[in-house]
């Protein structure tokens, strides 16, 4: 290769390496592997997403947060909200995500999607990159340190030396090449049983009883049917909670609150159920939304603060529990019922019911205990080829970057043969 030729790929790539160190060392450039089916068909577990954090965030973005400060990342879409929390939800969700992260706590938004090559970026294969990256910047420094007019009769045993250690990196790099070729050609293992897991569901649902009229001729109101303030003062809430575990190994409690944030800024948690204990793995709480309450509360702030709080007000029905199978750390459950008030109407927002047996509800089912360890099994085809094709990308760089030049292994002008 051409020294200048070298020498430029050279400094496009430490260049390349330092812009993307920068960018991802500051936070300002992020990238996440996705685990779940919650951003489905936008997004498919494998999907490789690069995230880039900007000054400010609008409803359609899809951002990355840390839930709760935790060490998983979730990718979800912004469907309400501001700045001072954001309300996400998963493109294949029912119901909105419990947590509302402000704007300096969100990641980025999604600037670039590349399916199917979430796989690549995890160990060993991340690991191969890297280390043949570092070679190649190794080995093309070393080279342009040792232009050909450098070489003299000092240089010709150690380009032999090396000419000794690239010929044996070549048998390596066969020897690898078909122990790769040998993976795809063995035989795919048996699936195993999977250890079944327990879930747990909970129902969200609002109601009332109205005369019958022409704006309710069914006399009824049932979740996702307007609230007319002029109508009625409040509406029942009822969340049901269940399990498919055994009901003997199950303990817990379940609770409801409603929240109201006006866009303001005022914000205020009120009580509707408080904490009830779980029976045989299951319970049922009702809870009243008193519509006149909330909105005489908002006036009385408006009065004492001398800023209306808005013509609009989110009220959230959160439905918490705190539940326990086999005696293990209690799994958190939550789910929302959303609502926008105005002094004519209370409607659901964000969220479509579904059909059920117990009418149009809001639900959701997620696990109740963690996963069975697996049993430990000799490695897959799959994950040996995975760490063959890291060994092969580490010894082909080596190989190609150390080979020496025909000029190095040439006895010098005047020499003997």
């Amino acid at each position: 290769m051409h020294p200048t030729i070298r020498r430029l790929f050279l400094f496009l790539l430490v260049g390349m390496t330092a812009v993307i160190a920068a960018a991802t060392g500051t936070g300002r450039v992020a990238y996440e592997v996705t685990e779940g089916t919650s951003m489905e068909p936008t997004y498919h577990r494998g999907d490789l997403v690069v995230t880039a954090r900007t000054g400010s965030y609008r409803i359609g973005d899809i951002v990355a947060y840390r839930n709760n400060n935790e060490e998983n990342v979730i990718l979800h879409r912004i469907t309400g909200g501001d700045a001072a929390g954001f309300v996400l939800k998963g493109d294949n969700n029912q119901s909105n995500d419990f947590t509302k992260p402000a704007a300096d706590e969100v990641i980025g938004r999604a600037v670039l999607h590349i399916p199917n090559v979430g796989a690549v970026l995890r160990p060993p294969i991340s690991h191969g990159l890297l280390g043949g990256l570092v070679l190649i910047l190794v080995g093309s420094l070393f080279v342009t340190l040792y232009p050909r007019s450098a070489v003299g009769p000092e240089f010709v045993d150690v380009g032999r030396r090396m000419g000794k250690v690239c010929r044996a990196l070549v048998v390596v790099d066969v020897f690898v090449l078909v122990g790769v070729a040998l993976t795809f050609a063995s035989p795919r293992p048996a699936a195993s049983a999977t250890a079944v897991r327990s879930s747990q569901t909970g129902v969200l649902a609002y109601h009332a009883d109205v005369p019958v009229s022409d704006t309710y001729p069914t006399g009824a109101v049932v979740t996702g049917d307007p609230v007319f303030t002029n109508l009625l003062d409040s509406v029942a809430v009822s969340f049901h909670y269940t399990t498919d575990a055994a009901p003997a190994s199950v303990h817990g409690t379940v609770g409801l609150e409603l929240d109201v944030a006006a866009p303001s800024g005022w914000h205020t948690s009120l009580p509707l159920v408080p904490a009830t204990e779980l029976v045989a793995g299951t319970v049922d709480v009702t809870g009243t939304v008193d519509l006149r309450r909330i909105l005489a509360l908002a006036d009385r702030v408006a009065e004492a603060t001398g800023v209306g709080v808005g013509a609009t007000l989110d009220v959230t029905v959160i439905a918490t529990a705190s539940v326990s199978l086999d005696e293990a750390d209690p799994v958190a459950f939550g789910l929302q019922l959303p609502f926008k008030l105005t002094p004519l109407t209370l409607a659901l927002s964000g969220v479509k019911p579904s059909a059920s047996p117990l009418g149009p509800v809001v639900s959701s089912t997620t696990a109740l205990d963690a996963p069975a360890p697996a049993r430990r099994a000799g490695p897959t085809p799959n994950r040996v080829r995975l760490v063959l094709l890291a060994v092969l990308l580490v010894c082909a760089t080596a190989t190609l970057m150390l080979w020496p030049r025909r000029a190095d292994a040439s006895p010098a002008p005047g020499e003997a043969g």
